[in-house]
């Protein structure tokens, strides 16, 4: 695995494997749980399991994930799409490039991040970081992390973590649940 946030072409992370060669690069934005997810998966897909027990694997395809998050797929399987229409993931089978994961809200301004998996890289990879990154369950981001535009234009359920007065759970629940309720009593 490789940082390197000076690449001029963006990707900071990238994760290789030599025999047989593959390559996973994630852009700047790209969420780091995903790609932690796929650095969790790589022990097992060499053929370590000492940890296995320890390490969340999903064992789920593509397909099922999508179901279970609401994304939209297509007849062909080739592209999944977010509810949001801010995420998709598509598949490219006779390209070196063969999956490709990008994101944006609006049209960048710092919120596009986009993440290429090459052909031979392990399903099972994809899996995994599609995994993390279909999820609705919230992460934890400090303020100053999510980009302006995502903040501003409610594409962010921001939730109090410390110090707050109501319990974040409960503040979640009620941000997520107001729109509804708006919604209904126009």
């Amino acid at each position: 695995m490789d940082f390197t946030p000076s690449r001029t072409d963006g990707v900071w992370w990238t994760i290789a494997h030599h025999e047989p060669f593959w390559k996973v690069e994630c852009t700047r934005q790209t969420p780091i749980e995903a790609v932690a997810a796929v650095t969790q998966r790589l022990p097992q897909l060499l053929g370590d399991r000492r940890h296995a027990d320890r390490i969340p694997i999903t064992t789920s395809s593509l397909a099922d994930i999508a179901a279970q998050n609401h994304w939209a797929a297509s007849i062909d399987g080739r592209l999944f799409t977010s509810p949001d229409g801010h995420r998709t993931l598509r598949r490219a089978p006779d390209t070196e490039t063969a999956w490709r994961i990008e994101h944006s809200v609006h049209d960048g301004f710092d919120t596009h991040w986009s993440t290429r998996f090459t052909a031979d890289a392990p399903p099972e990879a994809v899996t995994q970081f599609f995994a993390h990154l279909a999820t609705s369950a919230p992460v934890e981001r400090e303020f100053r992390e999510i980009p302006f535009l995502a903040r501003d234009l409610g594409d962010a359920l921001i939730t109090p973590v410390r110090g707050a007065a109501v319990n974040p759970h409960i503040h979640h629940a009620a941000t997520r649940a107001a729109p509804t309720h708006t919604a209904r009593h126009r």
